[in-house]
Formats: structure tokens, C-alpha cells, sequence
């Protein structure tokens, strides 16, 4: 009698997650791993702003989104 295996998935990689890599180049900030995700959006933010400032009248950026606060207890 002959016994038939499944294969196995090997485990996945971290490139199997990221489906579509983001080019940021244009914030001008170096890899480093003391960056964080708040870092990083507090710079595509900045460049936004500063982005629609300069396209003129008709245009605005009305305000950062709040910080999240922990619920006392």
C-alpha cells in the first residue's frame, strides 16, 4: 500500500505580506530601526500640508487627526 503526503506550505516570508512595497523617497528620511509608524506618518502629514498650501486658494489642510488617549480606569 503505498501512502501519500500532503506538502507542507513553507512558512511565509515578510515579502509575502507586503503585496505592494511604497516608494518614499521624497520625505527624505533614512531607513533606520528607530523608525516608527508615528514617525513616519507624522512626515507624509508634513509633506501633505505642505503640498496643498502650495497649490493656493481653493485648497487647505484643516488639521491633524488627535492623538489617541488611553481610557482611565
Amino acid at each position: 500500500m503505498l501512502l501519500k503526503f500532503k506538502k507542507t506550505a513553507p512558512a511565509p516570508e515578510p515579502k509575502d505580506f507586503i503585496k505592494n512595497p511604497y516608494v518614499l523617497e521624497f520625505l527624505n528620511i533614512k531607513p533606520s530601526p528607530e523608525l516608527y509608524e508615528e514617525d513616519l506618518e507624522a512626515a507624509i502629514i508634513s509633506h501633505l500640508q505642505e503640498f496643498l498650501l502650495e497649490m493656493g486658494r481653493g485648497f487647505s489642510f484643516v488639521a491633524r487627526r488627535p492623538p489617541f488617549t488611553k481610557p482611565s480606569c
